[in-house]
Formats: structure tokens, sequence, C-alpha cells
């Protein structure tokens, strides 16, 4: 077994981009949920008027999906992913903004965390639709 130090060595030399960490395949145990998120968007999807895929990585989940609405954008953090998502769902007319950018410009508001009982209740008004990765707990 290789010791912790090799380890950090060897992950801050290799090379990812997006969400594709299948460098640590071999590295990692883990389990799936026991709900699927791509199926609760695209369950959604015909529901909504906009998507805004926040994190979205290199993009990938959003470039997947078959149908997307006309008015679609993506934020990511990371600056290393802007380029990556860029050239994968700039093409597809989804713009993708750092997060900073768009914060710059927009006020948010949450004054507690979004239940999934709250955003049922969102996406069940016409023209909205919510969606939520997280803990089997809090997933719909």
């Amino acid at each position: 077994m290789k010791d912790f130090e090799t380890l950090i060595q060897e992950a801050e030399q290799a090379h990812f981009s997006g969400w594709d960490f299948s460098w640590l395949r071999e590295r990692w145990i883990e389990s799936e949920p026991d709900w699927d998120y791509g199926a609760l968007v695209l369950e959604r999807i015909p529901a909504a008027q906009a998507l805004l895929d926040m994190g979205t990585g290199g993009g990938e989940f959003l470039a997947s999906l078959p149908s997307r609405p006309a008015q679609t954008c993506a934020t990511e953090a990371y600056p290393p992913n802007l380029p990556v998502a860029r050239a994968r769902l700039e093409p597809l007319g989804i713009p993708v903004s750092h997060v900073d950018e768009v914060l710059e410009r927009a006020l948010v508001t949450m004054p507690e965390p979004i239940s999934w009982t709250e955003e049922d209740d969102l996406a069940s008004q016409p023209g909205h639709a919510a969606a939520a990765a997280g803990t089997p707990a809090t997933a719909h």
C-alpha cells in the first residue's frame, strides 16, 4: 500500500477535467444512492421554463440531457473547469458563467436550507420545476 505522501503527490500531478475523476477509480469505494438524480431532472424538465445547472463541472451532465428548456444556463466555481464547460456547452447554446460573475449581478437569498417538500411545492406551480442532489434522506 502506498503511503499518504505518495498518494497526495500523485493526486497533485493527476490530470482531470470537469467531473472526470476516473484516475481515482481504483482508489475509492462508492455506494450508489437509492435514488437517481438524472431521472429526477428528466422527470421535471417538461414542466420547466428555465434550467440553471449550478456547479456544472465540465458540463457533462447538462450536455447529456436529451432536451432542455430554451432558457438554460450554467455556473461553475472552479476556474479550471470553466473552459471545459464552455467548450462543451456553448456550442449547444448554453452560456456558462463563473459563479462570482453571477453573484456580482444577482441577489441570492436563502434564509434556510430548502427541504424537498418546499421544492416539491415550488415545482407544483405552473412553469416551475426543482431537483436537487442530496443525501437519500433529502432526495425525493
